[in-house]
């Protein structure tokens, strides 16, 4: 999803590319710490680096947005308005992914005290 909406928007904004590098930055990083946290899923740090990566990725993606909100013409675009609607959906998936994580991880740091 996210390769696919920085690719819409590239040929809108080859100016902007420090931010689209930013985002494959973000995401690259944001799923080795996922799969980091998957292999040890008590590792407090690895839980701490997942939820820092996960924040770079909402902060890139947002400056993503500003970036479209630039180009009106890239805005009536079916291809982009399909994207955002779905990077809305994942957003929101992984908001309550993460909280189900949480609360996970605090039930299982109760049991073992």
């Amino acid at each position: 999803l996210i390769p696919n909406l920085v690719a819409s928007i590239k040929g809108y904004s080859s100016h902007e590319r420090d931010v689209l590098e930013a985002v494959t930055l973000a995401r690259s990083q944001a799923n080795r710490a996922s799969s980091d946290l998957q292999q040890t899923p008590g590792d407090e740090q690895k839980l701490q680096t997942w939820q820092q990566a996960q924040a770079q990725v909402s902060r890139t993606l947002g400056q993503l947005t500003i970036i479209s909100e630039r180009y009106p013409e890239l805005k009536a675009q079916e291809l982009y308005q399909n994207l955002m609607v779905q990077l809305e959906g994942s957003e929101n998936r992984i908001a309550v992914a993460r909280g189900r994580y949480i609360k996970a991880i605090e039930q299982y740091n109760v049991t073992i005290r």
